[in-house]
C-alpha cells in the first residue's frame, strides 16, 4: 500500500477511478446507439456494392455503442476458370473448366456525429 494513504482513502480512489472509466465508455448523451437494424441495412448495401451482386451478411457483432463489425459472403463463377484442368479419359484431351469461388468481405460500420453511418472495408478474399 502506498505510504500516507489509508485503506479508506485508497478504496475511495479506486471507486472513483472505476466510475470515471465507466462514464468514459458510455456514448455521448446526444449520440444514440447504432442499432443492429440500421447497421445491417448499411452493411448489406455496402457489401452488395462491393461484390457487384447480392451478398449474405453472415456475421454481425457490436464493437461499441456506435460501431459494428460484419462479414458478408457470396459466390462467383469465372467462366474461363482453370485452363486445361479438365481431362477426358476417353479422348485423352484436356479442356478448360469453369471455377466457382467463395468470396468474403469484412466490413466495419461506424455512426458519425451527424447520424450518418460510414462503412469501411477491413479485408477481402476469394478462394
Amino acid at each position: 500500500m502506498p505510504s500516507g494513504l489509508s485503506r479508506k482513502t485508497l478504496a475511495a480512489i479506486l471507486v472513483l477511478a472505476g466510475l470515471l472509466a465507466l462514464t468514459s465508455l458510455a456514448p455521448a448523451a446526444s449520440q444514440p446507439r447504432l442499432s443492429y437494424a440500421k447497421a445491417k441495412r448499411v452493411v448489406q448495401s455496402a457489401a452488395n456494392n462491393f461484390a457487384g451482386t447480392v451478398t449474405q451478411v453472415t456475421v454481425m457483432y457490436r464493437l461499441g455503442d456506435l460501431t459494428w463489425s460484419a462479414r458478408a459472403e457470396w459466390t462467383r463463377e469465372n467462366p474461363k476458370g482453370c485452363v486445361g484442368c479438365g481431362f477426358d479419359p476417353v479422348t485423352g484431351d484436356f479442356y478448360d473448366t469453369p471455377t466457382t469461388e467463395s468470396c468474403t468481405v469484412g466490413l466495419r460500420a461506424k455512426q458519425l456525429r451527424s447520424g450518418r453511418v460510414r462503412v469501411s472495408t477491413e479485408d477481402f478474399s476469394c478462394y
